[in-house]
């Protein structure tokens, strides 16, 4: 008896002592970090802003300038994932539609998946196809929707980074070249006739789409190329009619009607899966769009701010927020008010959804070479811009407890190695100290 309570006393102690070896670390990483922009002879060249926040005690763990804005660059895409999933649906709506005298009318709503070559399974082009009717009448909507998102960089027209954003998108809103060896095919290939591919250059017209692609270059191997293509009214419209072999015509906009019924799309997971793995701002821009378009939202301006005062409501700093995808330097978001957003999006889904949505570190997406342990223990989304680079998401602990987390590097003059290199290390000491 006594040497039970003596072993009982042993194990008590040895519980009290761990107990306080993880409160001394804790403790001392958090005394290190807030000294980190003084010490770290990396960090100190330029700002960083931290926030470690525990979802189950709702408390914030770390905070090094959490409360100062930064340029979050893809961070961004975070904003527009939680809006997203905030529809409650579990698939892209793609348009509204109703039967008048044989013609069919559709509402677009920004599907970006509708006819794209990554989403092979197009419910809504089926219907389309399988539709009885003479003639397809499109409607635009009632606000014209800028190609461009304000603050974007107006000579990134011909990156695969940046295509048109656009009511009714069609095949990416980007002409796919895939090379396979001596053969050549162009989706769409309605683009053919105005491709030039005699040449050395990757180019196209800023007002026209006309192209020049170095395709003989690649010939004998397997490449694709991307390149954005302008999108206006009459494109849609020939697209469409040389796509299903029937006559379109866009009209003006109108309100919906009481008897307009909705076709849906793509499965949600995937599709922000690839928006978030790739940081695709194809995806994330036309995602938000999609958003607005089924509220029945016409200006993306008024959007932002409903949501900024419904979901985002609670933040404790209002986001500087302007696009979806985070290619705007006006973006300005805190380290805690991206933590925030992430507790939101750790309500709205599953752990197993939050890890095929998020990229993991050392396994897949942006931070497939980062992060990395035979044990995946960060799943977030990177931010980067010239000068800056961010990640927020979640941390699995070594004590299995999940954290959320935003790490926010801008205005750095050295390389980005350097400051990935220096992240790892203090979020390797945050999974190893909790």
């Amino acid at each position: 008896m006594e040497n039970e309570r003596r072993s009982t006393i042993v194990l008590i102690c040895v519980f009290i002592l761990l107990a306080s070896c993880t409160s001394l670390r804790q403790l001392t990483l958090k005394h290190e970090l807030h000294n980190l922009p003084k010490k770290s002879p990396v960090i100190s060249q330029y700002f960083i802003g931290i926030s470690l926040y525990d979802p189950d005690s709702q408390e914030e763990l770390i905070s090094v300038n959490s409360t100062k804005y930064f340029t979050p660059a893809s961070n961004t895409k975070i904003l527009t994932l939680a809006t997203w999933l905030d529809t409650g649906l579990d698939s892209i709506p793609s348009f509204t539609y109703y039967k008048k005298n044989n013609t069919l009318y559709i509402r677009p709503l920004g599907d970006p998946t509708f006819l794209h070559p990554d989403f092979p399974l197009q419910d809504a082009y089926y219907f389309l196809l399988d539709q009885s009717y003479d003639s397809l009448v499109v409607i635009s909507p009632p606000e014209a929707i800028l190609p461009f998102g304000s603050g974007w960089a107006w000579d990134d027209y011909t990156y695969e980074y940046q295509p048109e954003r656009s009511f009714f998108p069609m095949y990416g809103n980007t002409v796919h070249t895939f090379i396979n060896d001596q053969k050549v095919e162009y989706v769409p290939d309605f683009f053919n006739p105005y491709i030039e591919t005699k040449t050395d250059r990757f180019y196209r017209s800023p007002d026209f789409n006309y192209f020049e692609l170095p395709v003989n270059k690649y010939l004998g191997t397997s490449t694709e190329l991307i390149i954005p293509f302008r999108q206006t009214n009459e494109l849609i419209a020939r697209l469409l009619a040389d796509t299903l072999s029937k006559p379109v015509e866009i009209v003006d906009s109108g309100y919906r009607r009481a008897d307009e019924k909705i076709i849906f799309g793509y499965d949600r997971l995937p599709v922000l899966a690839q928006m978030m793995l790739r940081s695709d701002n194809f995806l994330a821009e036309q995602l938000l769009l999609n958003a607005q378009m089924h509220m029945d939202v016409s200006n993306s301006e008024v959007y932002l701010s409903q949501t900024k005062n419904s979901l985002f409501a609670s933040l404790d700093q209002v986001p500087e927020w302007v696009d979806g995808s985070g290619l705007s330097r006006y973006n300005m978001f805190t380290p805690r008010s991206l933590t925030q957003v992430l507790e939101v999006i750790y309500r709205q889904l599953s752990w197993r959804e939050i890890n095929l949505i998020f990229p993991k570190g050392g396994v897949s997406g942006t931070i497939k070479n980062w992060y990395g342990a035979e044990t995946p223990y960060i799943f977030a989304k990177t931010g980067t811009l010239r000068h800056n680079h961010c990640l927020s998401g979640y941390l699995v602990a070594k004590s299995g407890k999940r954290l959320i987390f935003s790490f926010m590097n801008n205005h750095y003059t050295n390389g980005t190695t350097e400051v990935k290199e220096e992240m790892q290390r203090i979020l390797e000491a945050i999974r190893d100290a909790y």
